[in-house]
């Protein structure tokens, strides 16, 4: 049976902070049953970068008739290794580490061009693995996040038929934030139902052209 994998973080998922999106209901299940695939979903709420690269290191068994669809995630959310989670240092409270080390992260990384860096080292790795899978496989990838760096345009300019464009914006971040129809009830700007469904329409019109 054909499959449909996917990477990313909770934007790949149904999470909700209100309980609003079944798993039915989110955009990955929404797209499997339309491709008629077998959904087969590695994204996880919170992760970073590097660990969704981990998970597509060793889960990447991919036949040449599957769609792999990879979510980039925040570039500010460090890997933390004990309990294999993102660790968002901007925004969100630190879990897993103490006080020490999240100083140590945010004057060594946030503070200096080491989170420059950093993310360079991530998008070196995209740039590896899509450049692999075109050859062998059906990928696609979004980004979440803003980024600035010269590899992410180049990358998307190589990559432009497997690149899912963020409706008109430089990243879905900013479409997210300017489109309020496709939050949550709570104006948490997740996904809630209506931006599964229209993410999903949306995804359908990159994927089906070249499955035909």
């Amino acid at each position: 049976m054909k499959n449909l994998y996917i990477f990313g973080d909770s934007f790949s998922t149904n999470f909700s902070t209100i309980d609003e999106v079944s798993i039915k209901e989110a955009w990955p299940n929404l797209l499997s049953s339309k491709l008629g695939y077998e959904l087969k979903s590695f994204a996880s709420a919170g992760i970073s970068n590097y660990g969704i690269l981990n998970t597509i290191y060793t889960n990447s068994n991919f036949d040449k008739q599957d769609v792999v669809i990879i979510g980039m995630t925040f570039y500010d959310r460090l890997y933390d290794f004990w309990k294999n989670i993102g660790i968002d240092l901007r925004n969100n409270d630190i879990v897993g580490f103490n006080d020490i080390e999240v100083l140590f992260y945010k004057n060594k990384i946030i503070n200096t061009n080491g989170m420059m860096q950093y993310t360079y080292n991530a998008l070196l790795q995209y740039d590896f693995i899509i450049k692999s899978l075109i050859q062998t496989t059906n990928v696609y990838f979004w980004n979440m996040d803003k980024c600035g760096l010269p590899l992410f345009n180049d990358m998307i300019n190589k990559y432009n038929k497997n690149y899912i464009k963020p409706n008109g914006y430089r990243c879905w971040i900013d479409f997210c934030n300017e489109t309020p129809l496709w939050w949550q009830k709570n104006n948490d700007r997740h996904f809630g139902k209506m931006g599964h469904k229209e993410f999903f329409e949306y995804l359908y019109q990159y994927i089906q052209i070249n499955l035909i």
